[in-house]
C-alpha cells in the first residue's frame, strides 16, 4: 500500500455494531447498496469496508457470492488489504462495491482506487461517498405496498368474470385491486425522488476539520462532483447515474459500468 495517507483509524466491531451508527437513515443506504448491485446483475461482488456485515450478508441470503476487503482485521475480512492496490486479476468480479471509503484518504489515492475497482469489476462499480452540499427534495409516494401489492398483483385474474369472481369470493379486496391499478408496478422498488436542483441555502466550499477521518466530501473546497465524475471517467467508466438517497442526503451514490 502506497504510504502517502494515513489509514483511517481501525475503530474495530463495537463502532459499527453501535446504535448510534446504524440509524434508520443508513438502513436506508444499506438498501440502496443492495439494490444497485443486484442492478448490475452481479452474481459475484468485492464488497470493499463491509462495516457491519449486513449489505455483505443481504446480497450472500440472495445468492450473490460476496468477497469483502478491508485494512482493519478485527472486522474479519475475507481479504486484508487497500483498495488502492487490490490483490486480485483483473475482471476477477461481475461487480464492485465501495461505500463511505474512498473519502478517508486523498483524492489523489481515491482516484487509484478508482481505476483498481475499475480493472477488477467486469460489469460496473458501486461507490458511496459523502456529499455536504444542501438538499432539499422528498422520495414519492410515501406509501406504495411493497411486497403485500406485488403478491396481489400477480393474484388478479385476467378476466371481468374473474375479477368479479374473486372478489365476491373475498380472494382479495376491491381496495387492494385499486391501488394496484392506480399505482405504477415500479414504485413497489422505491418511487422515484423530486429534489430541488438549487435549494435556497446559502452554501460555499469548505475544508475539513483538522483531525477529521475524511480528507474530502463532495461539496468541500476543490471538490465538486464534477471532479469526482471526471475521476470516474478517467478510471476508464461510464457513469451510468448518480443521485443522493433522499432519506439520507449525506450519501451520494455513482453507478458507472467500463466503457464499451
Amino acid at each position: 500500500m502506497s504510504g502517502d495517507f494515513r489509514p483511517r483509524p481501525q475503530v474495530g466491531v463495537d463502532h459499527y455494531a453501535a446504535r448510534g451508527y446504524n440509524t434508520k437513515e443508513r438502513a436506508c443506504s444499506f438498501w440502496h447498496q443492495v439494490d444497485e448491485v443486484l442492478g448490475l446483475g452481479a452474481q459475484s461482488v468485492l464488497e470493499v469496508g463491509p462495516g457491519n456485515g449486513i449489505v455483505s450478508d443481504w446480497l450472500r441470503r440472495v445468492g450473490v457470492e460476496v468477497t469483502t476487503l478491508d485494512m482493519d482485521p478485527a472486522l474479519e475480512p475475507d481479504v486484508q488489504g487497500s483498495v488502492t492496490e487490490l490483490p486480485f486479476p483483473d475482471n476477477e468480479f461481475d461487480a464492485a462495491l465501495c461505500s463511505q471509503v474512498l473519502e478517508h484518504m486523498p483524492f489523489a489515492a481515491a482516484e487509484r482506487g478508482l481505476r483498481e475497482l475499475a480493472r477488477v469489476a467486469r460489469s460496473g462499480i458501486v461507490l458511496s461517498v459523502p456529499d455536504a452540499t444542501p438538499w432539499a427534495g422528498v422520495r414519492r409516494p410515501l406509501y406504495f405496498g411493497g411486497w403485500y401489492i406485488e403478491e396481489v398483483r400477480r393474484r388478479i385474474p385476467q378476466t371481468r368474470f374473474g375479477l368479479l369472481r374473486a372478489l365476491a369470493r373475498h380472494e382479495f379486496r376491491l381496495r387492494d385491486w385499486l391501488f394496484c391499478r392506480v399505482v405504477p408496478a415500479a414504485w413497489s422498488l422505491g418511487g422515484p425522488a423530486v429534489e430541488l436542483r438549487r435549494p435556497p441555502v446559502p452554501s460555499g466550499p469548505w475544508t475539513p476539520e483538522g483531525g477529521s477521518e475524511h480528507f474530502w466530501e463532495v461539496g468541500s473546497d476543490g471538490h465538486p462532483l464534477e471532479r469526482l465524475s471526471a475521476a470516474v471517467e478517467r478510471a476508464g467508466l461510464a457513469l451510468v447515474h448518480t443521485y443522493r438517497v433522499p432519506e439520507n442526503p449525506w450519501h451520494r451514490f455513482v453507478v458507472a459500468r467500463p466503457r464499451g
